[in-house]
């Protein structure tokens, strides 16, 4: 009984979300750096199977924290890894272990505009993250504009899954919208409409979701000033 309820719960949990990728279950090690500004930290999402386990993957996982990349898994049986850049948009950073992933997620935010700045300021830190096997990520939470780094993190979880949860929703909805091109007259135009007022009504929830998920976020953290 207990197995088939917290399948159910699972099951339930990625549907909701309706992601192209799966929930992110852990975040790895203790990795909290944060870049000061509204810009907080970028997310590296690898399969369960990838995560990190010999100390030379824990140390490229410590580099990529000193940099301001989060390394999450999320269970799935695919080879694909994903980076989440700083302004929440994904794209995958192909397949491999953990290893050469993270050397390429490196080089790809040394090339960007930002994280060139990130790996220019951060070299000593990674120089240091590769020398020491047992270097734990760095912790660097600055407060911001009278925002504690906890309300960031939430308020910036709660909007990405708002992102991905319209996403699904249009893409869902201009599948859906297909199944109208056949008819013709009235009964096409009854359809288009309906599938549109589907699609607006949860777009409404969503929002309404993602409100009750910010007040949350500030009745837990709260604001320091």
């Amino acid at each position: 009984m207990i197995s088939s309820i917290q399948s159910s719960s699972i099951l339930y949990s990625v549907l909701l979300i309706g992601l192209f990728i799966p929930k992110a279950s852990t975040s790895l090690l203790t990795c909290t750096s944060d870049r000061p500004g509204s810009q907080t930290h970028r997310i590296l999402y690898v399969p369960s199977k990838f995560m990190p386990k010999t100390k030379e993957e824990q140390k490229w996982a410590a580099v990529l924290c000193c940099i301001y990349t989060h390394v999450e898994k999320y269970d799935n049986d695919g080879d694909n890894s994903y980076l989440e850049t700083y302004d929440g948009s994904e794209y995958s950073v192909g397949k491999g272990g953990f290893l050469t992933t993270a050397k390429k997620v490196k080089k790809d935010i040394c090339n960007m505009s930002m994280g060139s700045q990130d790996c220019s300021s951060k070299q000593k830190c990674m120089e240091d993250a590769l020398e020491d096997p047992k270097t734990n990520p760095p912790s660097q939470n600055p407060t911001t504009g009278g925002t504690s780094p906890l309300l960031q993190r939430c308020m910036k979880k709660a909007n990405r899954i708002h992102r991905r949860q319209k996403k699904s929703t249009v893409e869902a909805y201009k599948t859906s919208i297909k199944e109208c091109k056949p008819l013709s007259g009235a009964d096409k135009k009854t359809c288009f409409v309906s599938k549109k007022k589907i699609k607006n009504d949860e777009l409404k929830r969503i929002e309404g979701k993602k409100w009750a998920k910010e007040k949350k976020c500030s009745q837990k953290h709260g604001r320091h000033f």
